[in-house]
């Protein structure tokens, strides 16, 4: 009747499947791009790619952030954050200090043995020498990486200016005892420090020209530089664009 209301359906629209699958394509690119993780720890990044990395303390706790290894070395690092590395003034009752913190008074003086063996280094009287130096730097850096940037993040030992630009030194109280302990553990700890370099390196006015390791078990200085450390930053790179990618979400 002409009473009744009369109701006309539009035709669907003709879909373009593929400016669909475009835009698909182009939504899931920036979901990808977007999910990984967008801050790393140096140590994460130096531990990808590891079957069995190496484990670590608990970093919940302010002083213990950043650092990892046995109570010894936990009591080291702290003495070396605080102890004058000239006079050495105070080491004992520094040494006795941390580690009754950490549980092991009985070992308060191979603590203070340890440290004095990383104050003889090279690397530590290069550091006093030059008059300007940093202990215990937090780095927290945007590195670029494909469409975006990622947060390199840690705790930086001890950072001097060289003659010749930045230099960064890292202790190290791993229980090693040969060359070939040594050699293994540099694998990862030139990574680190290829880490920390990329960081410092996008904000420091000079480059970070080497990075240093401070064995106290045994006494020794393993040093990453020129070419080595080039090809350290350049497989960092690598990691870091590889871990961006790995909470990205699967094409639907």
């Amino acid at each position: 009747t002409e009473s009744a209301l009369s109701l006309e359906l539009a035709a669907p629209a003709a879909v373009d499947l593929a400016a669909r699958a475009a835009w698909r394509q182009a939504r899931q690119d920036v979901i990808a791009a977007n999910s990984g993780p967008t801050t790393l720890a140096a140590t994460a990044i130096a531990d990808a790619g590891d079957e069995k990395p190496e484990p670590r303390e608990d970093e919940h706790s302010p002083w213990r952030r950043g650092r990892a290894g046995t109570a010894v070395g936990r009591a080291v690092h702290a003495v070396l954050q605080t102890i004058d590395h000239g006079t050495l003034d105070g080491l004992a009752d520094a040494a006795r200090a941390q580690a009754a913190a950490e549980g092991i008074p009985d070992r308060a003086n191979e603590v203070a043995d340890l440290v004095r063996t990383a104050c003889a280094s090279r690397p530590l009287r290069d550091a006093l020498a030059s008059g300007r130096s940093w202990r215990e730097l937090y780095v927290a850096t945007p590195v670029p990486s494909g469409d975006g940037d990622v947060l390199v993040e840690g705790f930086v030992d001890l950072l001097y200016r060289a003659t010749d630009g930045y230099a960064i030194v890292d202790y190290k109280t791993d229980g090693v005892r040969t060359e070939a302990d040594i050699d293994r553990a540099m694998e990862r700890y030139r990574l680190q420090g290829a880490a920390y370099a990329l960081a410092l390196g996008e904000r420091l006015d000079a480059p970070v020209t080497r990075f240093e390791c401070v064995f106290v078990t045994p006494a020794q200085v393993r040093t990453v530089q020129g070419r080595e450390l080039e090809q350290a930053l350049d497989e960092v790179r690598e990691r870091i664009a590889v871990l961006r990618q790995v909470s990205a979400p699967v094409a639907v």
